[in-house]
């Protein structure tokens, strides 16, 4: 199970609950932490002395802070299990990174090996050990011009909806052709009916 932060005012919010006198399960039910977490956070603060039937004015900023760096004591390196098993397999990530395996790929070899991680974990341990991963360099040289260098030129089917897509009974063509030429910020366009094959 992945490791998740708990922010401030969820454990502030969980706190004040727990002094209204609800239970572990009710404070669960109306906030994002599970019951585990709920219970861990109130174990803390209790430690810390926070009294059940005092005021809720024991919840001041100096208080919470206290409970949230103990709260992050667990996980000095802030990473989640999912990491943890990561870097367990770390000797056969280097290989892949030299063979410049793609990190989606380095993800179906992992759960082949039944090391299922998400993908986008392996994408930050990948970023953070070695760099970029080798997937995110472009293979395509892009080479922009200043506006008005470059005239583009292309064709375009699109429905019928001008008056020179009419035809001579009344009716209408199915189609237009259109040819749109663009040049920086000007651009132009010529319609064409489309003739019927039928």
């Amino acid at each position: 199970m992945a490791f998740r932060e708990v922010p401030v005012f969820e454990v502030r919010e969980v706190l004040r609950l727990w002094m209204d006198g609800r239970g572990l399960r009710s404070i669960a039910a109306v906030t994002r932490p599970d019951r585990k977490t709920v219970r861990r956070v109130v174990d803390v603060a209790v430690g810390l002395g926070l009294d059940r039937g005092g005021e809720v004015g024991q919840l001041d900023d100096v208080f919470v802070s206290s409970v949230m760096a103990e709260l992050a004591v667990a996980r000095p390196d802030r990473h989640g299990e999912s990491w943890a098993v990561i870097a367990g397999e770390h000797d056969r990530i280097v290989g892949w990174v030299k063979e410049r395996v793609p990190v989606v790929k380095m993800c179906e070899l992992l759960a082949r090996r039944s090391v299922v991680v998400p993908e986008r974990t392996l994408h930050r341990y990948v970023a953070e050990h070695f760099g970029s991963s080798s997937s995110e360099e472009s293979t395509v040289l892009l080479a922009d011009c200043e506006p008005g260098a470059e005239l583009q030129v292309d064709w375009a089917m699109s429905p019928a909806s001008s008056s020179i897509a009419t035809r001579a009974g009344g009716g209408r063509c199915g189609r237009c052709c259109s040819l749109r030429c663009s040049a920086g910020t000007a651009s132009c366009g010529c319609r064409t009916p489309r003739r019927s094959t039928r």
